[in-house]
């Protein structure tokens, strides 16, 4: 495929935030020979109950290009999720953003270039969700339905706060894996992504969450993403190649099963050959730390 990609570092970093949702999002089917005895992991909650988490990314990008790019921002983004109804088979709800900031060198640019609008337009968008009590996520990405603005799609938003557990008890030091095939269009470009999460149950442990020392269920998981796509945007023709990696620390309370915290380190590179119109191509490279925390209301 090809795309005509646009001659400004603030549309590459367009397509860079699309790749980071693709690779930062959770997947879906667990394969685990399983224990025996231990843990049977099950999310529970209370009709008309909210759950809200808050989200900071601090992000670094840095390219080679005819333009070349060093850019940071940070995000910061409140996460509420509203039970709708809760029982044996799980849970269902919406969820959407409630708040979200940009800040650093690239996340001005973005304002100044694309206004405070797209942000105003972002804060208050929710989409439906439902999940089984070990984590099955049944949602727009699992169905194939996502959205063609992957800036207005929070389809994913779900899968930042639910992890697909086994079905039958597990015992400390038990793995298994999901995996989740999608196609997404952003700005013109189509991309197929296929994630695959390595994970691995640590038992219980006590924690330092914000000072407060606390028992909670530990997950550790490991992801890779690959993506490869394009299409036609503007005046420039390009195919995409995008390699993502991320290494993840998971908290989850011992009484409902919910998270209650995490951190992970997630690196994307990208490889784009484009026509402008003479060939050229750019390579670009995200790195990002993000932490989230449930906020106890």
């Amino acid at each position: 495929m090809r795309i005509r990609f646009p001659q400004s570092p603030l549309r590459l970093f367009r397509l860079g935030i699309a790749g980071a949702l693709l690779c930062g999002c959770a997947a879906a089917r667990p394969d685990l020979p399983g224990a025996e005895i231990g843990h049977l992991h099950r999310y529970t909650a209370e009709a008309g109950q909210q759950l809200r988490y808050g989200t900071t990314v601090e992000m670094q990008m840095s390219g080679d290009s005819a333009l070349p790019i060093d850019m940071a921002m940070t995000m910061e983004m409140t996460v509420a999720m509203d039970i709708l109804s809760a029982g044996p088979e799980g849970l269902e709800g919406e969820v959407g953003i409630e708040d979200l900031s940009l800040g650093g060198d690239m996340g001005q640019a973005m304002e100044s270039v694309m206004g405070t609008g797209l942000l105003d337009v972002l804060k208050g968008t929710r989409t439906e969700f439902r999940v089984g009590p070990h984590g099955k996520i049944d949602d727009a990405l699992s169905r194939g339905e996502i959205g063609t603005d992957m800036f207005s799609n929070v389809s994913q938003l779900s899968r930042m706060i639910f992890i697909r557990w086994p079905d039958r008890p597990i015992e400390a030091g038990a793995t298994w894996q999901d995996s989740l095939v999608m196609q997404v269009n952003q700005m013109g470009v189509d991309l197929q992504s296929k994630i695959l999460d390595d994970f691995t149950y640590q038992g219980i442990q006590a924690v330092d969450l914000e000072g407060v020392m606390t028992e909670v269920h530990v997950v550790q998981k490991k992801s890779r993403t690959v993506a490869s796509g394009g299409g036609d945007v503007e005046e420039v023709t390009m195919d995409m190649v995008i390699s993502g990696s991320s290494e993840a620390t998971l908290y989850f309370d011992t009484m409902y099963g919910l998270l209650v915290g995490g951190i992970s380190r997630d690196s994307i590179l990208m490889d784009m050959t484009m026509t402008v119109p003479a060939e050229m191509t750019v390579s670009m490279q995200m790195d990002s730390a993000t932490t989230i925390r449930r906020i106890i209301q």
